[in-house]
């Protein structure tokens, strides 16, 4: 086994030999291989469906190969007059009737709010003047670095030449990577990602969107600056990926995922679902691939905890792209002992994927039938590492089951175990909707929701399992009537907001609805009362029409 960080992939799309995917030699290879896909992205001309924006962004008169400028600092002013979203102008009340002002819109003040930022100790001795970095300037001032436009340049972007873009790029590393590499031994998003990324500026750029985007949603700085720099990452982007070369480009599938994420944690945005189409671009090309090396199989997953997120979001299957790559990647196996949990986690985020292509609707070669997913998951129970129990449990718990896991990855995976559960609970087609039958599986839905936000809140150091678990209580949080029950859950879903920077007001809104607390529009979104049992009553009707030996599964 090689070094942390190095990707050791025996498939090495343009090389054809392991190395190191950080080296400049490497890199300098790739670019002079006569069969590199590198080459014909660097000379990629603009398509024709750009050139209308041509004068807009001054790309006619950029010559490729001029001499590189100094890029300039992106940092336009906070605006105090922005047009904000309702759920922003009117956010909701808290359990005792009082106006949240959450900190997450990134437009309600006329400060960043510095103090709810905990950067570390090192972050603040390297930016003393933190304050200065995202000064007002004027925001229509376009960027005239030539390089930003490329998808890929000779000669490293290093070191930055911009204290607001080291300022991000760090951020990236210490604050963001982590949370993509929570099923990653090699954490290829804080050790690879950043160093390929002086070589790709698509990459580069979508790595600085993300940072300033989670830091609009967290202390106010302006969204502007994200949407600047994911701007500048999709002209260089959509290009790339009309190319047949791009499919086999790890840095690329890198950059789309890492966009999802801005979009995910955007609360303007009108949809989930524009970017994963770019993801499903890539993986559909994996058919024609030798295998997934490491930085890419680590972006796959990522990107299938995204799709399972936008799956649960619309209440739709899970694409069917994922499975042939599931399938592929669960026959090989894993060969790395110092990589079990993530192995066994990754595992139930693919036995989530499959429940939800089964309950709903989903019609596919890949999708196991009930009796198959439930046996899945109870033999992932019995055959799960020693780890994935809890390190410590309170013997005295109150509402939430506080139990405390020593990886992120087991976190990560018992939380898609149970969510998993969750949907084989309510989708479960032998039990009636009236009747005992039909009142425990109501008890044992919560008492599992319980579970999914236990181990959020037990597990700080995860902040990722916050997401999960307001998917759970969107899923199934309609089911609790006692007042102090709804409160703690209702606090999760604006601690997740506010924290973490994802959007949960919607959910906040619907929740508030479901539990009576009194006028509370429910923008569109999650449904609650709908989103489970629909299969189950399909299922049911059917199984009722059938003669009676036939209705065993």
């Amino acid at each position: 086994m090689g070094e942390p960080g190095a990707d050791n992939g025996s498939a090495n799309t343009y090389l054809g030999t392991p190395r190191r995917p950080d080296s400049p030699q490497d890199y300098l290879a790739l670019l002079s291989a006569a069969s590199s896909p590198v080459r014909e992205l660097m000379s990629h001309t603009r398509t024709s469906e750009l050139k209308s924006q041509a004068s807009h962004d001054d790309l006619s008169r950029r010559d490729s190969t001029r001499k590189r400028k100094q890029p300039r600092r992106l940092r336009p002013r906070l605006n105090t007059n922005t047009t904000v979203p309702d759920a922003l102008q009117n956010p909701p009340k808290d359990a005792h009737g009082h106006e949240e002002a959450s900190a997450s819109s990134g437009h309600t003040g006329t400060s960043i709010q510095w103090d709810l930022l905990h950067l570390g100790e090192d972050l603040t001795l390297d930016f003393p003047n933190i304050q200065h970095i995202f000064e007002a300037i004027d925001p229509q001032l376009e960027d005239q670095s030539a390089d930003h436009d490329r998808t890929y340049v000779e000669t490293p972007l290093w070191p930055l030449q911009d204290c607001q873009e080291a300022f991000l790029y760090r951020y990236f590393v210490d604050n963001l990577a982590p949370l993509f590499d929570m099923c990653d031994s090699d954490r290829h998003f804080a050790k690879v990602v950043p160093k390929r990324a002086v070589y790709c500026p698509t990459l580069l750029n979508a790595m600085f969107s993300a940072s300033a985007k989670r830091l609009s949603r967290t202390i106010g700085v302006d969204g502007v600056i994200a949407d600047r720099y994911h701007q500048i990452c999709l002209r260089s982007l959509i290009p790339a990926l009309s190319s047949s070369t791009a499919v086999v480009d790890d840095n690329l599938l890198a950059a789309v995922v890492i966009l999802r994420f801005t979009e995910e944690v955007d609360i303007g945005s009108m949809t989930l679902e524009s970017h994963l189409m770019g993801t499903r671009i890539l993986l559909a090309a994996q058919e024609n691939a030798a295998d997934f090396s490491t930085l890419r199989l680590s972006a796959f997953w990522l990107a299938l905890r995204q799709e399972i997120y936008t799956a649960f979001v619309h209440t739709r299957p899970v694409h069917h792209n994922f499975f042939p790559s599931i399938q592929r990647i669960q026959e090989r196996g894993n060969s790395d002992e110092n990589a079990v949990d993530c192995y066994y986690a990754n595992k139930a985020v693919s036995i989530c994927a499959m429940c939800l292509s089964y309950c709903y609707g989903q019609e596919d070669n890949y999708v196991r039938s009930y009796a198959q997913l439930k046996e899945d998951l109870d033999v992932w129970w019995k055959e799960k590492p020693w780890y994935f129990d809890a390190m410590w449990a309170n013997p005295e718990p109150g509402f939430l089951l506080e139990e405390q896991y020593i990886t992120d990855a087991a976190v990560t995976g018992l939380q898609h175990y149970h969510l998993a559960r969750m949907l084989l609970i309510a989708h479960n087609p032998k039990v009636a909707r009236l009747g005992t039958a039909f009142r425990a599986m109501e008890e044992e839905l919560k008492q599992t929701v319980r579970v999914i936000c236990g181990l959020a809140v037990a597990n700080k150091r995860t902040p990722p399992a916050y997401v999960n678990a307001c998917i759970a209580i969107t899923m199934a949080g309609d089911r609790f009537t006692d007042r102090k029950e709804q409160e703690e859950l209702y606090r999760i879903l604006v601690k997740t907001d506010r924290r973490l920077g994802w959007p949960t007001l919607a959910a906040q809104s619907q929740i508030r609805e479901a539990w009576g607390w009194g006028d509370s529009p429910s923008p569109p979104g999650m449904p609650i009362t709908s989103m489970l049992n629909a299969r189950a009553r399909e299922l049911e009707r059917r199984i009722s029409s059938k003669p009676s030996e036939q209705r065993d599964l």
